[in-house]
């Protein structure tokens, strides 16, 4: 088969599969599609340019699919007016991978580190206990080590006034709300979160319904700047991303700084699913994805300001909250949630 016959039997797949995507959306195995429109740019650039050259009307097929992709990818790029603060925020959130086979490169890159605040994902047993040095630099943390892919670790440099194990829905992993009072006497509310990968109709279900258990609880929110960070399984790609961002009043880090995907590492179908958000308060200095940690995700790394600290550049450019009971396996203190010996 001649080249030019591949690129056009391309160029029309890659409208009827972005038709069909728009068209039928609301389908699991088609929105599965929505997590990859920055695949779908490049591959698209690649069918329609050489099409275009040999002025072939296929071209515009192609072109046709890729702008249509690229209006979810491109916004993304915009640059904000520059915000500048002496001494930023800085936050990191990583799934470390409970069966990580390298534990030893998150932990080498990991002390090398100075962030005031880190979420952690997929914390067992195993995890916590290699965790332990790390708590004399953060003295005030929560861990909540589980076998099942959802145990969750929150560390911070600043106290933590207060805190909470809560569900957004009856079958979503826990989460954790944290009052944390910073250098400034300022508090903050974080949330740290992992709703359930959508494999299959059931757990798509599931992570929408906790999505939108924790939409409801964060419009109730008014009091205090907040912070909101986990591995959402969820990219912006999404119909359901902009309704859980719009909803919420939250902003994204990546915001002007790009797509930025952090897993799956060392594929070419990386995407962005791991996300730091900020509402009331804050404003994001920089946001970077980390390196290769031993784990099928990488850490993202925000920069943030509070607005109070914030130079602005002339660079133009009703929820029911379910607590989860851990008195039989955990002794809940007022800085932190440690382990029963």
């Amino acid at each position: 088969m001649k080249p030019i016959t591949v690129l056009e039997c391309l160029s029309f797949l890659s409208l009827l599969g972005t038709g069909l995507n728009i068209l039928l959306s609301d389908h699991h195995f088609f929105a599965l599609a929505d997590h990859f429109r920055f695949q779908f740019c490049l591959i698209g650039i690649l069918i329609f340019i050489p099409l275009l050259i040999k002025r072939n009307p296929w071209a515009f097929a192609a072109i046709l699919a890729t702008v249509t992709q690229a209006t979810w990818i491109l916004p993304w790029y915009l640059r904000l007016p520059a915000q500048e603060c002496p001494n930023p925020l800085k936050v990191m959130v990583a799934n470390v991978l409970s069966s990580n086979p390298e534990p030893e490169k998150f932990l080498t890159w990991f002390k090398n580190q100075e962030f005031d605040i880190v979420g952690l994902l997929e914390i067992n047993k195993a995890w916590n206990e290699r965790l332990s040095p790390i708590r004399e630099i953060y003295p005030y943390h929560i861990e909540i080590p589980i076998e099942d892919n959802f145990g969750l670790s929150l560390y911070s440099r600043h106290p933590i006034k207060n805190s909470s194990v809560t569900q957004y829905h009856a079958d979503s992993p826990i989460s954790i709300e944290a009052t944390i009072t910073l250098s400034s006497d300022q508090e903050i509310l974080v949330i740290l979160t992992h709703p359930v990968p959508p494999i299959g109709s059931e757990m798509a279900k599931i992570r929408q319904e906790q999505l939108h258990g924790m939409i409801q609880r964060i419009q109730l929110i008014q009091d205090k700047p907040l912070l909101v960070m986990g591995d959402f399984n969820m990219t912006m790609g999404e119909p359901l991303y902009f309704q859980f961002e719009k909803q919420t009043g939250l902003t994204n880090c990546r915001r002007g700084f790009g797509w930025l995907s952090s897993w799956r590492v060392g594929t070419a179908f990386a995407i962005p699913i791991d996300h730091i958000f900020y509402r009331d308060g804050f404003r994001h200095q920089n946001m970077i994805i980390g390196p290769d940690i031993g784990s099928d995700h990488r850490p993202v790394l925000a920069f943030l300001c509070l607005e109070t600290a914030i130079t602005k550049s002339t660079n133009p450019l009703n929820v029911r909250v379910l607590e989860v009971h851990l008195s039989r396996n955990f002794i809940i203190h007022k800085n932190c949630v440690s382990q029963k010996q």
